[in-house]
């Protein structure tokens, strides 16, 4: 009876059924606080961490989006919300270099589209101008009386354009090369040094460069410029072009122009130099070894024309010293000059050339006058698609071995005792990873005692295989890794 009398008054009363019957109504969801953060120029925020919840859908069903009131400091495409279920984060990316305030709206959205949102302040402060940098210069050598031409260096600055950028130079020393005697050339990034010492004079003097932006801030790079003697005839200089007991890298571009890296362990460009002369008047002629001919201590460049005649560069550092042809001067239809290196150990560099058809001969040299030739043993690898493309030492005794690359890219060596084979070797690994990769170049680069493989790609990259004997202990692209079109890298081997 007493249910009767309860539905008696609900029908007398028809709203209590609506009432009754009427879904409850859906809960936003809820969102933390976020705080305002200022960053440092350039900096990115990762991982900022906030909460969401709520009573009606699953937290891990939520979704969360970010906007941004500043679209030139932090465009909406630059928030990356992350996390899962309660917990979330946000990352910020602002535009780099750009500086400014940006209010950033973070909503959080349920599976019945009430949403609840926060905001904060993201500020990136504007801050006072940046210095502009410069690369460093290498220490430099010059025989008394000549100058040198092209010296280059890098400069840039984060607000100016690197065209706006003024450069400057000044020496310490105005006796043997005033400042008015610094030439400053280039433009943009790339800037060039030109430095015409007093005739005749001999000292040292602190060559400063200075590059200043548009609003005053500057930076600058010194290094020692010697005229006369400055490389340590004890010294094993094998490669060294400027006296800082580091292998530099030749480069002979098409026009006939002759270029050099000075470089550092890290197999980084130091500064670039054109030698002195900057080139040749005939670009047939190629340089095909580096040795130091006439015992000097200082490397020589050995050239071979198109024609097959064979001369040398005797330098001192970049400078030409003499220029002469080797007596004789031909060695002969199809033989070309593939590396060099003091063969019969009787301290004078020797000079190795390989035929069209894989032969192999040495010329035992007293300076650039030929003593005797050779073939060696055997007198050829069985297929004569193996060329070899430099020399080195690639085990203690100190012979001068061959470096030798397939057609197909396989690396091998043979390892010497005089003119005589010991053993032939793959390398390990025997091929790079692309075959449009050539060795260029065989030279000890990070003074370990152990000679490294300088590599150029088709594409004009240039890399190097820093070696354990036979084995490779690490690959690198060399920094830069392009040297520009038309420059081949021509040395050492």
């Amino acid at each position: 009876m007493i249910v009767i009398a309860v539905l008696a008054a609900c029908v007398t009363q028809p709203r209590c059924l609506a009432r009754d019957l009427t879904a409850p109504t859906n809960q936003p969801p809820t969102i933390s606080t976020i705080s305002d953060y200022v960053a440092c120029l350039g900096q990115c925020l990762n991982g900022l961490k906030f909460n969401v919840d709520d009573t009606d859908t699953a937290p891990e069903l939520l979704t969360v989006k970010a906007y941004s009131s500043n679209q030139q400091l932090v465009p909406n495409s630059n928030l990356f919300p992350g996390g899962t279920g309660r917990n979330r984060t946000l990352s910020v990316f602002p535009i780099a270099n750009q500086c400014g305030e940006t209010a950033l709206s973070v909503v959080v959205t349920d599976s019945d589209g009430a949403s609840s949102g926060t905001q904060f302040k993201f500020t990136v402060p504007c801050q006072t101008n940046h210095p502009p940098t410069i690369s460093p210069i290498a220490n430099l050598c010059l025989l008394p009386s000549h100058e040198i031409s092209g010296v280059t260096f890098r400069v840039s600055d984060l607000e100016t354009p690197s065209g706006l950028l003024t450069v400057a130079a000044n020496s310490s020393s105005s006796q043997l090369v005033p400042d008015q005697n610094l030439l400053l050339g280039g433009g943009g990034t790339n800037r060039t040094l030109s430095i015409f010492p007093w005739l005749g004079r001999r000292g040292q003097s602190a060559i400063t460069v200075t590059v200043t932006d548009s609003e005053g801030a500057a930076a600058s790079t010194s290094f020692n410029l010697t005229v006369g003697e400055c490389f340590d005839p004890i010294v094993d200089n094998v490669g060294d072009f400027n006296g800082d007991r580091l292998p530099d890298i030749l480069f002979q571009h098409s026009d006939g122009s002759l270029g050099v890296w000075f470089m550092n362990k890290s197999e980084e460009l130091v500064s670039a130099s054109f030698f002195n002369p900057t080139g040749l008047a005939d670009p047939r002629w190629k340089i095909a070894a580096t040795a130091d001919l006439n015992d000097d201590h200082y490397p020589d460049l050995i050239f071979q024309h198109a024609d097959g005649t064979v001369g040398a560069w005797l330098m001192y550092g970049i400078n030409l010293v003499t220029a002469t042809l080797l007596s004789p001067s031909d060695p002969g239809p199809g033989w070309r000059v593939v590396g060099a290196g003091d063969v019969n150990r009787d301290n004078h560099d020797d000079i190795l050339f390989q035929h069209d058809d894989g032969t192999l001969a040495v010329w035992l040299m007293n300076g650039t006058n030929l003593v005797y030739a050779a073939y060696l043993n055997p007198t050829r690898p069985a297929d004569p698609r193996w060329r070899v493309v430099g020399t080195g030492k690639f085990t203690q005794v100190g012979e001068v071995d061959l470096v030798f690359q397939h057609e197909d890219g396989t690396l091998a060596v043979w390892l010497m005792n005089g003119v005589d084979l010991v053993q032939g070797e793959l390398l390990n690994p025997a091929t790079p990873s692309d075959k449009n990769w050539r060795v260029v170049g065989t030279v000890d680069l990070n003074k370990d005692g152990k000679t490294d493989l300088l590599f150029q790609h088709t594409d004009g990259s240039v890399g190097v295989w820093f070696m354990d004997g036979n084995n490779l202990d690490r690959a690198t692209l060399l920094n830069p890794s392009q040297p520009g079109p038309g420059w081949r890298i021509a040395g050492p081997k």
